[in-house]
């Protein structure tokens, strides 16, 4: 036996090895702020993974062009852990043997530096949430109305529910067929005062701060969202939706001068669902005074 796993051994390539039993990294881990700017003495932490046992955790500060360097044996998954009071933690997986003309030279994966950036976002001032229950969902009645919706009393608006300020309309419609037999459905959201709307961003996964600190005034906001839900026939729901690592950006109650130029908004963060029911669910935002 012991010459057989010899003989298998024999035939790997020096990639193949690195995967299975490790070899040595040198990551450089360059710190910055969101504007690109390096940061010194960030607390750094690089652990080198290892599939089949413990890795080795590395830990330091970064110098003072925002650099840390640091070695290690892994398998080819390398996480590096930014902390600093003032700014967001950030964590980032680097998977080395995801890039398949990466080469491992003598027993090293290259190149013999493999640099990285890691961001940290300012905290700045944050500011305060206008929160409400996030496990609270709205059901819409769909008879093909467009119903308004406050997003500070987190509420339809009269009569359908305590709402007095309509932030944005929305409509659902089905094919008019029983709970569970619908084989399409609709829903459909606008905004109807100049210049409100909405558009999508994709979390940061490696902050702390998943989404944007601030709303970008420079977006391009759309006044319509459309989604749109079917039963095909072997029973699957296919839907166009926003997916898990999205979140979509809302202006509402736009203000404007005597001129009719815009001069502030409200700004919020939410997520829509749709439930395969043949319910639509709007879940609580955060809104943002």
């Amino acid at each position: 036996m012991p010459c057989v796993i010899a003989c298998l051994c024999a035939g790997w390539n020096a990639r193949e090895r690195a995967e299975m039993y490790g070899a040595q990294a040198e990551m450089v881990v360059h710190v910055i702020d969101d504007k690109g700017q390096a940061i010194s003495n960030v607390n750094v932490e690089v652990y080198f993974g290892m599939s089949t046992k413990e890795g080795k955790t590395i830990k330091g500060k970064s110098d003072g062009e925002g650099n840390f360097r640091a070695k290690g044996k892994t398998t080819g998954e390398v996480y590096v852990n930014a902390t600093k009071t003032g700014f967001y933690e950030s964590t980032e997986k680097i998977e080395l043997f995801a890039d398949e003309k990466r080469e491992v030279l003598h027993g090293r994966w290259m190149p013999k530096e493999i640099c990285t950036n890691v961001i940290l976002r300012s905290i700045g001032k944050p500011i305060e949430l206008i929160t409400s229950p996030l496990s609270k969902d709205y059901q819409i009645d769909g008879k093909r109305e467009w119903l308004g919706f406050d997003l500070e009393k987190m509420d339809w608006v009269a009569p359908k529910g305590s709402g007095k300020t309509v932030d944005f309309e929305v409509q659902y419609e089905s094919d008019g067929k029983r709970l569970f037999d619908y084989t399409g459905s609709k829903l459909h959201v606008r905004f109807v005062r100049p210049f409100d709307g909405v558009y999508r961003r994709g979390l940061n996964k490696v902050s702390r701060l998943r989404t944007d600190p601030v709303a970008d005034t420079n977006a391009t906001y759309v006044t319509e969202l459309n989604f749109y839900m079917e039963k095909t026939q072997d029973k699957k729901w296919m839907t166009n939706k926003l997916s898990k690592d999205e979140f979509l950006v809302l202006r509402t109650r736009s203000r404007t001068d005597e001129n009719g130029n815009f001069i502030g908004a409200h700004y919020s963060m939410t997520l829509l669902s749709h439930s395969v029911s043949g319910h639509h669910a709007l879940k609580t935002p955060h809104m943002i005074p």
